[in-house]
């Protein structure tokens, strides 16, 4: 069983096969790690705190075997493997060995071999976040959450009573710390939100869990377990533990590391981590209950916040209390109602569309559906269908709708990357809009013939775009194309995209509209 006799029998150099700058002990609850320069050691401590039990060696071998197998999909450069500490108290002897070997009874204990890095690449230390690594993190995430093991539909994992016992279980271990009556009737008011939140999206809680939907996650997403490494961010310390906390839905997963950046500020890097996700994944069916999950891992980092700051009989510290308002009033935020926005992006293969509609999601708020890249996804279950058919055409606008709608009805602001050459395509999308008392805007995107022509050249031969058109369905769209009707100009916006004036005249009208 480890104790401090082995811990401290450990520091010694000449027990590692590798140099030594110096022995650094760290302690949380449940683990002691020894940071030696190069690399860093985990050990379990041998307790029983209900969520997690190490108190057999079996218990520590088994959970160390699980860190690394599930961390190595996040991170396989920082996992190094797994070390069978052997000999005797006196003489502690350290062997790395296969995980799949059988558990040694005769062991010490077991650690698990880290790469050690300095604290400032965490995420949660630096000022200035690294955006391509996180970005290309959101599709990296996507991969990994769309290959994941998902679990039996029979299972309780994921089902609306497991994902909202956690929900309540942290307003009631909340509670007990605070005194104030204002922090009480605030913490009252976010319970009543959630389980309304809860309430309203029961059923589309109980589809994903009957669908397949729930995956075998990190469970533990935020910028404290992400580390900056060789300019790759990296995830790490996922939920081995407790299958419950990483059996989850994967945009809860995704949430957490959302949510931890807008608590930071970073509004517009956390959308854009989104829409990238959404750009692998495509699982824009679950984005209604992205608000429910962002407060709920809000409120996990606020009780957090209180059960490392202290007794619940005592008052909290100025830093803590600071930090648990922050989180709290974040989760209010997340579960207050906001005005959704439409926009429909307009012009023909070429003109702009997509790249002026990425300039708007940079800025924050907006959730972009591509007529393309579900175009091409939806065709896979009809291959029978040329993808610029007329009949594709009419079930991708069919189906754009539909999302649309869903979306819109949970209070997310769209914007739809598609042509809209024809008022019967544009028209269903206005009605929605007046039915939900939205204002829409259209956003015409024009350029010369010859620019159009250049960029879809371009686009094809880059092989990096789902947009397949080519110059003659160009040429098709302009001889199919049906102008505005007066009706819909009053809601349009008409630009020259290689006109960089009129550019940032369009994104900051709309960066104001919705401040």
């Amino acid at each position: 069983m480890p104790n401090a006799g082995l811990i401290v029998a450990l520091q010694q150099s000449q027990l590692f096969a590798h140099p030594i700058e110096r022995f650094v002990l760290i302690q949380t609850h449940i683990s002691w790690v020894l940071l030696t320069g190069p690399y860093a050691y985990k050990l379990r401590k041998p307790v029983n705190l209900g969520f997690l039990d190490f108190t057999t060696l079996e218990q520590r071998f088994h959970d160390c075997c699980q860190e690394l197998q599930l961390n190595r999909r996040f991170s396989p450069e920082l996992y190094i493997g797994l070390i069978h500490i052997g000999g005797t108290l006196d003489r502690p002897r350290l062997t790395r060995v296969d995980p799949r070997q059988p558990f040694d009874p005769a062991a010490l204990d077991y650690a698990v071999q880290m790469l050690e890095f300095p604290q400032p690449q965490l995420l949660s230390q630096q000022q200035s976040l690294p955006e391509q690594a996180l970005l290309k993190l959101a599709q990296e995430l996507a991969h990994i959450h769309t290959n994941a093991p998902n679990s039996p539909t029979d299972a309780t994992f994921g089902n609306p009573e497991s994902v909202y016992a956690p929900m309540q279980q942290n307003f009631e271990q909340i509670r007990p710390y605070l005194d104030s009556p204002k922090q009480q009737a605030q913490l009252q008011r976010l319970q009543l939100l959630t389980e309304s939140e809860f309430q309203q999206h029961r059923t589309l809680l109980e589809e994903r869990h009957q669908q397949g939907a729930i995956r075998e996650c990190h469970g533990d997403l935020h910028l404290g377990n992400i580390a900056l490494h060789r300019g790759r961010a990296c995830p790490f310390d996922c939920i081995e533990f407790n299958p419950r906390y990483r059996w989850i839905d994967p945009l809860s997963d995704l949430a957490f590391l959302l949510m931890d950046l807008q608590l930071r500020d970073h509004h517009a890097l956390s959308n854009q981590i989104l829409n990238r996700y959404l750009e692998q994944s495509l699982d824009y069916h679950a984005l209604p209950l992205l608000r429910l999950y962002q407060a709920y891992r809000a409120l996990v980092r606020a009780k957090i916040t209180l059960l490392t700051s202290g007794s619940s009989t005592e008052p909290l510290a100025a830093p803590a209390a600071k930090q648990y308002q922050a989180y709290i009033d974040l989760a209010d935020r997340m579960l207050t109602p906001v005005k959704a926005g439409l926009i429909l992006m307009h012009g023909s293969s070429g003109s702009g569309k997509s790249w002026l509609s990425q300039q708007l999601v940079a800025q924050g708020r907006w959730v972009r559906l591509r007529s393309d890249q579900l175009r091409q996804h939806w065709q896979q279950h009809t291959p029978e269908l040329p993808r610029y058919s007329q009949q594709m055409n009419e079930i991708t606008y069919q189906r754009l709708l539909e999302e649309t709608e869903s979306l819109l009805r949970a209070g997310l602001s769209i914007i739809i990357d598609a042509a809209f050459l024809h008022q019967a395509q544009r028209q269903p999308f206005l009605r929605l809009a007046q039915q939900l008392n939205i204002k829409p805007a259209i956003i015409c995107c024009a350029a010369t013939a010859a620019t159009q022509a250049h960029r879809i050249t371009q686009r094809l031969r880059s092989g990096k775009d789902p947009s397949e058109a080519t110059v003659a369905v160009l040429r098709g769209q302009q001889t199919r194309y049906e102008p505005l009707t007066p009706e819909e100009r009053r809601h349009a916006v008409t630009l020259d995209t290689a006109d960089s004036d009129q550019v940032k005249d369009c994104l900051e009208r709309f960066a104001q509209a919705f401040e």
